[in-house]
């Protein structure tokens, strides 16, 4: 597997050999589906070349502080933003594009119930249940605080699966490899969770809703910055 590195590394060769105005979008996975819905359209009216990578927001942040040639960051966690802005990575923004929140989600195939929330993983009906990785995904940390609080981190620990962001954890439950997982409510937008499962969203009494930012990186082009500016009016709020 390619680590992070090598990832912007072939972004920087690749970014050589394809037209002057593509930009290139670093975002959260969890961001994925308002978002290709607003680049289509940004694509549609602009004829502009938008490329994505999507991953978990600390690791995005981490290949642009080795200098990966992204011009916009789309962070589900104000606390990536930090360590760019203090290398003048960061020309304009961060602005808060929304908040991020919790369901629980459970495959149609499980036996796991929604009826009472986050209480029904304390059973031994639960054998495994999805999260992201808390130490670089923030709807990981998420996911941990709410579980802490509603006091079943240490009893349901040995059986948490973790992903290295919070699409592969949703891959993991769409896939059948879990009974239950704690995912990004923005995922839920999206046919294949609504097909394939249920979901309910948690008690936002047992974590704090993260806000979602968007930043222009510095040495954009006119083309990156109708975009961040697109972008702003097409997903503020949400």
């Amino acid at each position: 597997m390619f680590s992070p590195l090598w990832l912007w590394l072939w972004l920087v060769v690749f970014s050589s050999v394809t037209h002057a105005t593509a930009v290139t979008v670093a975002a959260a996975t969890s961001l994925r589906p308002d978002l290709e819905r607003s680049l289509a359209e940004f694509r549609r009216v602009h004829g502009i070349d938008v490329r994505t990578v999507y991953a978990a927001s600390g690791t995005l942040a981490q290949q642009l502080l080795h200098g990966a040639p992204y011009a916009l960051f789309l962070s589900a966690s104000p606390e990536f933003l930090d360590p760019l802005q203090q290398l003048g990575r960061i020309c304009e923004g961060p602005v808060v594009i929304g908040h991020g929140r919790l369901v629980l989600y459970v495959p149609k195939q499980s036996t796991v119930s929604l009826d009472s929330g986050l209480k029904e993983l304390d059973t031994q009906v639960l054998e495994r249940l999805a999260i992201a990785d808390p130490s670089i995904a923030p709807f990981g940390r998420l996911a941990r605080q709410a579980l802490e609080r509603a006091g079943l981190w240490q009893k349901i620990r040995g059986r948490l699966v973790y992903g290295d962001s919070a699409a592969k954890a949703a891959q993991l439950a769409l896939g059948g490899a879990v009974d239950a997982a704690l995912l990004p409510q923005r995922l839920m937008r999206s046919p294949a969770f609504w097909k394939r499962g249920n979901w309910t969203p948690v008690d936002e009494r047992l974590y704090r809703p993260v806000p979602i930012m968007a930043a222009w990186l510095c040495g954009g082009t006119a083309a990156s910055k109708a975009l961040y500016g697109f972008l702003l009016e097409q997903l503020g709020g949400r």
